[in-house]
């Protein structure tokens, strides 16, 4: 049975500010998440730009797509839990991250 656990900290290779996390899976904290989508298929995202995806960023601002959706969104780089570590990532998401970095995704602005 798949895990449905929230993803944390302790699921992630990095945390903090002082990393990139362009071009990586990155895990969206459940506070910065509306209630009804709180599970973690929707705390997945790939980060794919903004001045807050900098180590040690100036900005706030980041860039990414959903691994539930493929929606593009912006969040802030403290809504960020970290980067998640590549065993973690499961089988459903790997389909949609493989779309997204081919840029075949479908992308809306919000």
């Amino acid at each position: 049975m798949e895990n449905t656990k929230p993803f944390t900290h302790e699921d992630c290779i990095e945390t903090g500010y002082a990393m990139s996390i362009e071009g990586k899976v990155i895990v969206i904290s459940l506070s910065a998440l509306p209630e009804q989508y709180h599970n973690r298929e929707n705390q997945l995202y790939y980060c794919d730009g903004g001045n807050g995806s900098r180590p040690n960023p100036m900005g706030r601002s980041i860039f990414a797509n959903s691994l539930h959706d493929g929606v593009k969104m912006r969040w802030n780089r403290s809504d960020v839990v970290g980067v998640l570590k590549p065993k973690l990532l499961p089988d459903w998401a790997k389909d949609t991250l493989e779309q997204i970095q081919s840029g075949s995704s479908q992308q809306m602005n919000l």
